[in-house]
């Protein structure tokens, strides 16, 4: 992937992805079974969603409660990137939750 530096931080020079992990830690993550299949961590460190008749639909990758960041994060770095879960290739500065948008919470590291 071509990347540039700007503004002492890498930036995807296709997206303008600060790859600050910000919305890593920040959104609700979730990875259906096809996700599970392609990248198998996602089965093992992953919380089991069950739907309404109690079969198996995903995984939530967040660590702890709700919006706490995701099992893969290891600083600013995803650790499955080559198979992460579509949610999270769909995902990007595009999208209106991007949290690079934002500004930064107090105490936060800005990447």
């Amino acid at each position: 992937m071509n990347r540039k530096e700007r503004s002492g931080g890498l930036v995807d020079a296709v997206n303008g992805c600060q790859r600050c992990g910000r919305c890593c830690r920040s959104l609700l993550l979730e990875a259906d079974l096809l996700d599970a299949e392609r990248e198998p961590l996602i089965a093992q460190r992953g919380s089991p969603l069950k739907g309404p008749d109690k079969d198996l639909v995903g995984y939530l990758l967040n660590e702890g409660s709700p919006h706490v960041q995701c099992v893969f994060l290891d600083g600013n770095r995803c650790v499955i990137y080559p198979t992460r879960p579509n949610m999270c290739v769909a995902f990007g500065p595009t999208d209106e939750r991007c949290a690079c948008r934002l500004p930064a919470a107090e105490g936060e590291d800005q990447g």
